[in-house]
């Protein structure tokens, strides 16, 4: 269902958002009814959009309902980013988008309300965010399932659902060894926004994240020598993946494994340039001569 402010709408028909009251609605109903008979078409122009008769009296048909207008003006006044999202789809995502919503009175009302036009825009934008591989912003839409009803929860997640089972299945392929595998757009599989969101997303998912631990863990046994940092980096990060506790005990010790093998090489890494050379021996070796030489030049 799409969201549609009537204070907006309203708004761009000319009409006072603080008219806008239950006791006012008759009035306001009429007035609009009589200004496009009186215009000479079947509709009145509100911003980029045409409304006709029929939109109007829909429009105040819902107005009228127990609350309706009551939380839209909540919307409006208490929670703005919340009430732009619905309106635009747009949020930032380092701020929470409802705020403290989930504290207020009506808390189940408001719920009934605002599910049907949440619903859609989160199975459509969270799945699309995580296609894109951004985890951020799929992470904070998470917080507006809060604001679902049962019924429309179950509806939320049937896209992103598809989306990560097609993510596993290529992961698969990488373990197999019947895809090579594909460093460059993989990375964000131990970035922490990643790992994160896999995390907080709802039980239903729990089967998807053990896939996920025992598909990185065999992806592990298969690269662990081609591609030791990469791996690592998994491991580390799938330590603090929601998973069975026998996966868990199995990532540990593999992770455990792999910091013997990385650590010591990353050290040397660092001590080391491209031709071999150490260049902490290097500057042991000048300062050991140094003294030398303050020593034979002081005698």
């Amino acid at each position: 269902m799409k969201f549609q402010s009537p204070f907006s709408l309203l708004e761009d028909l000319g009409i006072d958002p603080q008219e806008v009251r239950m006791d006012n609605l008759p009035k306001l109903e009429k007035r609009l009814l009589l200004e496009i008979d009186l215009s000479g078409d079947t509709y009145l122009k509100a911003g980029k959009t045409t409304v006709t008769k029929d939109d109007i009296l829909t429009l105040f048909e819902q107005l009228k309902k127990t609350q309706s207008l009551d939380f839209h003006r909540l919307l409006r006044d208490e929670y703005p980013k919340l009430d732009r999202f619905l309106r635009t789809g747009e949020f930032n995502d380092r701020k929470s988008i409802i705020g403290n919503v989930l504290e207020m009175e009506n808390l189940e009302g408001f719920r009934q309300f605002v599910s049907p036009y949440l619903v859609d825009a989160i199975r459509k934008q969270i799945n699309l965010y995580f296609n894109k591989r951004d985890f951020r912003k799929a992470f904070r839409l998470l917080e507006l399932t809060t604001l679902l009803t049962p019924e429309d929860h179950s509806h939320a997640f049937d896209k992103l659902a598809g989306s990560l089972n097609q993510l596993l299945e290529q992961i698969e392929f990488f373990a197999a060894g019947t895809v090579p595998l594909d460093l460059e757009n993989y990375q964000f599989l131990y970035h922490d926004h990643f790992i994160q969101f896999m995390i907080e997303l709802p039980p239903e998912f729990n089967a998807s994240r053990e896939k996920l631990a025992i598909r990185l863990n065999n992806l592990g046994v298969q690269y662990q020598k081609k591609e030791l940092k990469y791996i690592y980096m998994i491991f580390m990060a799938l330590r603090a993946l929601k998973c069975s506790s026998t996966m868990k005990e199995t990532i540990y010790s593999n992770s455990e494994i792999l910091e013997e093998s990385y650590l010591p090489r990353s050290e040397e890494e660092i001590d080391t340039d491209d031709n071999g050379f150490s260049w902490f021996r290097v500057i042991g070796i000048l300062s050991v001569l140094m003294t030398l030489i303050r020593a034979c030049s002081s005698s």
